[in-house]
């Protein structure tokens, strides 16, 4: 079967859309293959899903993640009626000349779903493009995002703090007191069976704006659903606060700006108003990408003349913070020369607060100090082991291999001499560099060199202290007051489909789950920091950090967790329990990111009992909506209580179980004292048995002590001589090291001495063969006078 098309540029973008979404490819792949294969549709899909491999089709690797396509780019393609006629799914008509058969194939069931998936996928209302699938986002979203907070120990207690309503859900009419009734529900009641998520995820999603179809669309979301959350939680705690209550610092911290002009030594500290979550844009960042450089990186702004500098006048119990890689796409695709994003299990935000801004200055000034030192032995140590961009200590070494074991002495004793000088001579060389690198030479050559050079510390060893005092800059207990831990992360892997958002939460026993659809698992605290799977090139693109709480402290605030009747969103607690996790702590659902609206209610519906529109069964609504269950969850003082109610009743079934078996005690008891009579007694017997011995044998120990002090005392004298020998020894080999270093130097000059005189005998030589010459010329000469003038005495 061929899908030709018989269209324009339209039609193309639309079989090129169609392409993509079912090889899940981006569309400049597509239209790759789509081209290569002459515009024909159906071996386009062939190659793509692997059905064909034709070699003359060029083979373009795609990328390594894969952004979701932006309506905007939909918006030239026809309706539904359009797309359908001018898409051709004929046969070919067979040609009498061709021994070819035709057989028309079957309509492909995936091909036409993908097809209507993408029909239905694009809808027109004037120059706005509007997708059903936005809505199933923007819950999955909701959903993870209350998730992450569920597990956030600070949000539970701001939550549990609300007053109650006071009347059903059915008599409430205020929106917000609606929703944060919902809110309410869902961190005191998602453990119970048949509890409607669902509906607050709705109202959540309901109320968030459209953050449009960018690379970072789902960051924005999840910051606008957290606001969301946050401001109506406020808001509501807004209208209950007392004059006894300070809700300010849960969610939002307050921030000030510093700017120093040049020469300028002092400034003002301008307030900017107070905000609930901190964004951060990795493309500021140049060198290092550890969180808390690159929170400083946009805190701060240099350009030479004006440093300006925004600093937390009034930190907040939670700060999460979102990660964004600002439109570079090679930061996004993780790739590039930058090093990746990390974020600790544990920082300390005192660096960046007003108060201890001068204390942070000055350790700035310390750590600009070293990093100027740190180029600058780098430089020294490109200088001294890179030529021409090449390796310069390989390029010794084998030269030196080379004049040791390659070369052809030809039995000739100068040749040798002189390959063996050469090779000493790159040797020593070596060597220099190597204590100059290394700060040690380990003689590897068999050549050594004066003490006071290998003394040298070493250019590496120099850097890797620099880089531990880098490390602890800041490590100072005044700046170690603010201690945050991380609770959630949220995951983008960039991929579009069922996994494309997923969730690390820290629970009270200090372990790490992740939820993936609808699979959650344990994993270590290691996966959780190095996970590098996310679209922001960072792991997770939002860090939910709240002040640090010990581990005995958080335990109350999670109550026993359940199973669903539903085998799916279960999961969680099902994990859990196996893991022998379900004693006394609670976890929140399994939210599903990935499934609509629809099918999220379609599976309540399953476990609701009655049709009232209710999913918990009608005897319970009572209690339910009853004033002693309205209240979202207890208060610390409340649990704290009903932790020593239970110790209390513990206690008194331990006293009847002693009073039940009082008289067994009792004489238990007697039989014990009578056993320790008779032991103090026999104790007392053999201590007057053995009393002399035992003091004849404390004097043979005071004796040896004495002798032992004795011995001691000879040690030190002996310690005092050999540490006077020391030192004079120390002294001779301080005159024999001069001694020697005069030596050297006298050997210096002596070989200078006799290079000079070698200059002078080869001149002499050289001289001498001239005047040789002059005296053969001469001679020559004379002889020839002598036949010219006298020539009969040749004869």
């Amino acid at each position: 079967m061929d899908i030709t098309m018989s269209g324009g540029n339209e039609l193309r973008q639309g079989c090129v859309m169609i392409l993509s979404t079912i090889a899940n490819v981006n569309r400049d792949f597509a239209d790759s293959i789509l081209t290569s294969c002459g515009d024909d549709v159906q071996r386009a899909i062939d190659v793509l899903l692997g059905m064909e491999d034709n070699p003359d089709i060029m083979k373009v690797p795609p990328p390594a993640s894969f952004p979701t396509s932006s309506p905007a780019d939909l918006e030239d393609i026809r309706e539904e009626a359009a797309v359908q006629n001018t898409l051709s799914l004929d046969s070919p008509v067979a040609d009498d000349d061709d021994d070819s058969i035709y057989v028309e194939s079957a309509p492909d069931d995936g091909l036409q779903e993908a097809m209507e998936g993408v029909e239905n996928h694009v809808g027109r209302d004037g120059n706005d493009v509007s997708s059903p699938h936005d809505d199933e986002v923007n819950t999955s979203t909701s959903g993870l995002v209350v998730h992450a907070l569920y597990f956030v120990p600070q949000v539970r207690e701001a939550v549990s703090k609300l007053r109650r309503v006071g009347q059903p859900l059915a008599l409430v009419t205020s929106h917000l007191d609606h929703l944060v009734y919902e809110l309410a529900n869902f961190f005191a009641l998602a453990h119970q069976p048949g509890f409607d998520r669902d509906s607050l995820f709705r109202q959540l999603a309901s109320v968030i704006p459209d953050c449009g179809q960018s690379l970072d669309a789902v960051a924005r979301l999840s910051k606008a659903c957290y606001d969301s959350i946050v401001g109506y939680i406020e808001q509501y705690r807004r209208t209950q606060q007392t004059g006894a209550d300070d809700f300010s610092n849960t969610f939002s911290f307050s921030l000030g700006n510093v700017t120093f002009q040049k020469d300028e030594s002092r400034a003002r500290l301008q307030p900017l108003g107070e905000c609930r979550l901190a964004r951060l844009e990795l493309r500021r960042c140049k060198s290092s990408r550890d969180l808390m450089s690159v929170i400083t990186e946009n805190m701060t702004e240099t350009d030479g003349l004006v440093s300006s500098h925004n600093l937390i006048i009034d930190p907040s119990t939670i700060i999460p913070f979102c990660v964004n890689a600002g439109g570079d796409r090679t930061i996004a695709a993780g790739g590039g020369s930058m090093s990746p994003f990390t974020y600790p299990r544990t920082i300390f935000l005192d660096r960046f607060l007003s108060r201890n801004f001068p204390l942070v200055d000055d350790r700035r000034v310390i750590k600009n100090d070293l990093l100027r030192q740190v180029q600058r032995l780098k430089a020294d140590r490109v200088l001294l082991t890179e030529s021409e961009g090449q390796d310069g200590l390989k390029t010794l070494e084998t030269a030196i291999y080379y004049y040791d074991h390659v070369a052809d002495h030809r039995n000739d004793p100068e040749r040798t001499a002189r390959l063996k000088a050469t090779s000493d001579h790159l040797k020593e060389i070596v060597a220099r560099i190597r204590i100059l690198v290394d700060g040690d030479f380990r003689m590897s050559y068999n050549f050594s060199l004066p003490d006071q050079q290998v003394r040298v510390p070493g250019i590496d060893r120099q850097l890797s202290d620099l880089q531990a005092k880098l490390d602890t800059v800041y490590d100072c207990p005044e700046l170690q007051a603010f201690q945050y831990d991380l609770r959630s992360v949220i995951v983008d892997t960039g991929v579009p489909g069922p996994n494309q958002l997923y969730l690390y939460a820290h629970d009270e026993a200090g372990r790490w789950w992740k939820t993936v659809s609808d699979d959650v698992d344990e994993v270590t605290e290691d996966t959780v920091l190095g996970d590098r799977a996310g679209c922001q090139g960072s792991g997770g693109y939002l860090l939910i950090y709240s002040r640090h709480i010990a581990t005995e402290d958080m335990a109350y605030a999670f109550p026993k967790p359940y199973k669903r009747r539903s085998t799916k969103g279960g999961r969680l607690y099902d994990a859990l329990e196996r893991k022998g996790a379900v004693a006394g702590r609670q976890h929140p659902q399994t939210i599903n990111p990935t499934h609509t609206a629809a099918s999220n209610v379609t599976q309540t519906a399953t476990d609701r009992v009655h049709t009232s529109g209710s999913c918990i069964p009608e005897k319970d609504q009572q209690n339910l909506y009853s004033p002693q269950n309205i209240l979202p969850v207890p208060s610390a003082e409340g649990l704290l209580l009903a932790r020593a109610t239970e110790e209390i009743k513990k206690a008194q079934a331990m006293i009847t179980l002693l009073r039940n078996d009082n008289e067994g005690f009792v004489n238990a008891m007697r039989e014990k004292d009578l056993e320790l009579a008779e032991l103090r007694q026999w104790l007392n017997e053999s201590n007057l048995e053995h009393l002399d011995e035992l003091r004849d044998k404390e004097a043979e120990y005071n004796q040896m002590l004495a002798n032992i002090d004795g011995k001691l005392e000879a040690c030190r004298n002996e310690g005092s001589q050999v540490r006077q020998e020391l030192t004079e020894l120390s002294l001779k080999h301080s005159a024999l090291e001069a001694q020697y270093d005069q030596s050297i130097q006298s050997i210096r000059n002596t070989r200078e001495t006799l290079d000079k005189l070698q200059q002078e005998i080869e001149a002499y030589q050289h001289s001498e063969a001239q005047s040789k010459q002059n005296l053969r010329s001469l001679r020559d000469s004379a002889t020839c006078e002598i036949c010219y003038t006298n020539p009969r005495s040749h004869m």
